[in-house]
């Protein structure tokens, strides 16, 4: 028997056992499976590593257990898939807490800054002379009262789950427009 033989056999044996079947339970699902021809014996002898499987029986053991025929033939790999991609999620999740507790900051900063330019524009005595000024000042009011008001921040939310959820055509969100 070859190395991936036996690794094989002892991935079904190990699958079974995790699904707490008995070898003459899954000898059934696979004569359900329409492996008649399989027996107690050679069964057991796949699993000892003794008998090389067919490849009909490898898909249908595969199929029965849930997996994909690689995780039978090369279970290393596997792990090592399900390592980087928990570590990929991990980092995306925290990138997103980061973010989220960085937006809460940018709110309270335009909290602040809104008030302060509500103080500003009762302390000047604009008049209709200065409209340049005015323009300016309420197209910045404007854009201070949208972020304020927390659509700013709901938007830069979503804009963040749909990265984190691998979106990247994404645009970026306009801001008080």
């Amino acid at each position: 028997m070859t190395h991936e033989e036996r690794v094989f056999a002892r991935e079904v044996r190990a699958h079974r056992e995790r699904l707490g079947l008995s070898q003459a339970e899954l000898l059934a699902k696979l004569h359900s499976e329409g492996l008649v021809y399989m027996n107690q014996t050679a069964l057991s002898r796949l699993e000892n590593g003794t008998r090389p499987a067919r490849m009909i029986e490898a898909m249908k053991l595969a199929k029965l257990f849930g997996v994909p025929i690689s995780a039978l033939t090369n279970p290393d790999t596997r792990d090592v898939f399900l390592d980087a991609g928990c570590a990929l999620h991990r980092r995306a999740l925290d990138q997103r807490r980061q973010i989220l507790t960085e937006l809460k900051d940018l709110a309270q900063l335009t909290d602040d800054a809104a008030a302060a330019l509500e103080g500003l524009e009762s302390l000047w005595n604009l008049d209709d002379e200065d409209n340049e000024h005015v323009a300016r000042i309420t197209m910045v009011k404007k854009q201070l009262h949208y972020v304020a008001s927390g659509h700013a921040l709901e938007d830069v939310k979503q804009f963040v789950d749909r990265y984190v959820e691998g979106e990247r055509d994404i645009t970026s969100p306009r801001f008080g427009q």
